[in-house]
């Protein structure tokens, strides 16, 4: 996961396609398709609710 710190400034590396080894706060790291997946749930998570 990303923590709150780690995500100010993440933007350009985050909507990069060809970053596919962004490393989170924890060392795990997330493709493009991954990190779009995540963003997409929570769009639909917000809007759900």
């Amino acid at each position: 996961g990303f923590l709150p710190s780690r995500l100010l400034g993440i933007r350009v590396d985050w909507d990069n396609k060809f970053c596919n080894d962004l490393e989170d706060s924890y060392g795990q790291q997330w493709t493009y398709e991954q990190r779009k997946i995540v963003e997409f749930t929570c769009h639909t998570a917000f809007f759900a609710s």
